[in-house]
Formats: C-alpha cells, structure tokens, sequence
C-alpha cells in the first residue's frame, strides 16, 4: 500500500516537473519571438527588414559626414521611441545621412551586441562634511545623461545589437528612403550632444548654421 502511495507520488511529481519545463520553454519561445528580444534571433518578428542594412557604401559623401544640410527629425524619433527599449531618441536628418542617439532602457534585452554595457553609478558617497548625495543632481543645460544617477549606456557604438540597429534604420529608411547611411549610438555624450541641437528646434531656433560643428561633431563618435 505505501508502495503504491510512493509510485502515485513520484508518478504526479514527475507530471508537474513536465509542465513546469513546458510551461518555461513556452513562455522562452513566446519572449524570443516577441520585439522585447533583441539577441535570439527566432520567430518572425525576428525576420529584420530592409537587407541593405545599416549602410549603402556607394555615397562618399555620407561615410566622411560631408553634410551639407541639417534637420532634426521629431517625428521619426517617435517612431523610434516606440521600439521595446528604447527611452528616448533623437534623429538628425543631413542629406544622406541620418544620425540617431538612443537613451536604452529596461523594457528589452539583448541590446548590446557585444562589448561591455557601461551601467549607471548609483553608488552613495560615504557620509562626511563633503557628502552631497541627498541633494538633487542638477542637470547641465543641454544635458539628459549625467555621470550619476542617470542611464546605463552602450559607450561603443559598434556593440549595439545588430537586430535593434537594423529595427531603427529601417524606420528611418522607410520616412527617408533617400538615406544612404543610419549612423546609432547609445553613448552618452553623443546623447548630450544631439539633444542640444533638439532644443534648439524645441525653441523655434535653426540649426542650418550648425553644420559645420555638427559635422565636426558626429565626425568623433563616428571615424
């Protein structure tokens, strides 16, 4: 009798562990099929768009940033916002050339390619006379990512997952279909950088007279 009681026990353990592991394996094949994962590349939101990619290397003009007009593209960056990941974003629009900066959050994963993702500080300074760490982290005019207490960041531009590239540049190719290259980074001075030239949008000021120090500018996160 408790021999069989025993088998009977095993026999329902045996059963809950099989539906556990299925119930998991479902709900890791639901997850990577779904736009939240940017590493395993299954299911058919996985298909990427758009095969040309990040690039169209027959524009010289692009690959050396030799822009001659600016724009700063608002509602192309609401399209971006809208990807599982991403924060914030702002997009530059210079002849053939687009430029995006993306503020990552922790609505997706797998957003870093490769590398190593470069985590916010949010460590408390050991309470002395100097200690400030109760005290509000003022942003710097022009700044949304700051040393601390901020973002966590993909410093390399080159680390960011192929798949989430490729997402933001087809949406930015299929407003813009003339542009050659999507030049995206996740580092936090480009952030910084490109959110100044948006406030200056934001405030009703142009930024065609800009050119010059932005091409300067995207010149250095992108050599």
């Amino acid at each position: 009798m408790k021999a069989t009681r025993r088998n009977g026990l095993l026999v329902l353990a045996i059963a809950a562990l099989a539906i556990a592991g299925a119930c998991t394996n479902s709900y890791t094949k639901r997850f990577q099929e779904g736009p939240s994962d940017y590493s395993s590349k299954t299911g058919e939101d996985h298909e990427l768009p758009n095969q040309r990619m990040l690039s169209a290397p027959n524009d010289i003009h692009a690959r050396h940033h030799l822009n001659a007009t600016l724009d700063i593209d608002h509602n192309t960056a609401g399209l971006i916002n809208d990807l599982r990941g991403i924060r914030e974003s702002y997009v530059a629009i210079a002849g053939t050339n687009a430029y995006v900066a993306i503020i990552i959050d922790n609505s997706g994963t797998g957003m870093k390619g490769k590398g190593t993702l470069q985590p916010s500080d949010r460590t408390i300074g050991q309470t002395t006379m100097n200690d400030v760490s109760d005290k509000a982290y003022r942003l710097k005019p022009g700044m949304v990512v700051m040393d601390k207490y901020s973002y966590n960041l993909i410093p390399n531009h080159d680390d960011i997952s192929t798949e989430l590239q490729v997402k933001i540049a087809d949406i930015v190719r299929t407003v813009h279909p003339d542009v050659a290259y999507v030049h995206i980074s996740a580092n936090g001075e480009f952030i910084n950088e490109m959110n100044r030239y948006a406030q200056m949008t934001w405030q009703g000021r142009s930024v065609s007279d800009q050119i010059a120090s932005f091409n300067a500018m995207v010149s250095q996160y992108f050599p």
